[in-house]
């Protein structure tokens, strides 16, 4: 999660998210993210969001998932662009990796593009 929020609040810095109307968060509900929100720059404009996958999958235009995660499946079951998180420095759990169709993000400039 510290990674993935790093890598999109690098990308607020550069204007990429500004295509969004709203980037939401939907943190693990056994997951404490406030410490690593409140590291974010004032700039990263977020919401939290608890309601349950199924309840939000209709009102969002893409995900960005973390690789040890099976919301990448649900994503692509309901038509939803997904990218996959991938750590710098841990194995890569995702259900689809080596999938050519899943953009799997690593850096910046992979979540840029």
């Amino acid at each position: 999660m510290e990674y993935q929020l790093k890598l999109l609040a690098a990308a607020a810095t550069c204007g990429v998210l500004e295509v969004f109307t709203e980037i939401w968060i939907k943190p693990h509900p056994f997951y404490a993210v406030d410490r690593h929100l409140k590291h974010l720059p004032s700039s990263f404009k977020y919401k939290m969001v608890s309601e349950s996958l199924s309840e939000l999958w209709s009102q969002v235009d893409a995900a960005f998932v973390a690789n040890s995660t099976t919301a990448v499946m649900e994503s692509l079951y309901v038509g939803v662009p997904v990218a996959v998180c991938c750590v710098e420095d841990a194995m890569n759990l995702s259900p689809l990796y080596g999938n050519r169709s899943i953009s799997m993000i690593a850096d910046v400039n992979d979540l840029i593009k």
